[in-house]
């Protein structure tokens, strides 16, 4: 009389009950397990540092991967709402008198916390 082999045998699968597959993974420590958060950063992209910005409009990239809002404030004053856009916050600047500006960029997910960016200076022709 044959005896039939077990598949799993012959395909690498360390099992003592049929059907069911046992982890070759360690076992779990909770202290272990646990992923640090990703950091959270924001970054004006444009304007570039001390870039000279021309009168008219000019397109604000901020650059959040992470957060679903963010705003800009130029010199402190109020926050502006950014718009969602191809994986950027953009806001859409009409600057009409030459001046330097500081812009101010923050971000968060959800009603958390705000991350702000480094302030940038450009200046307007």
């Amino acid at each position: 009389m044959k005896r039939s082999v077990s598949a799993a045998k012959f395909s690498g699968i360390n099992s003592t009950v049929p059907g069911k597959v046992k982890s070759s993974r360690m076992p779990s420590n909770a202290a272990n397990d646990k992923v640090p958060p990703a950091p959270r950063w924001v970054n004006i992209d444009y304007p570039r540092p001390s870039e000279k910005v021309l009168k008219g409009h000019y397109a604000i990239r901020v650059h959040a991967p992470w957060a679903n809002q963010a705003q800009i404030s130029f010199n402190g004053t109020s926050w502006n709402d950014c718009r969602n856009d191809v994986g950027f916050f953009w806001y859409d600047w009409h600057p009409e008198r030459p001046a330097l500006q500081k812009i101010y960029a923050r971000a968060r997910n959800g009603a958390g916390a705000w991350t702000k960016a480094e302030t940038r200076e450009c200046e307007v022709e």
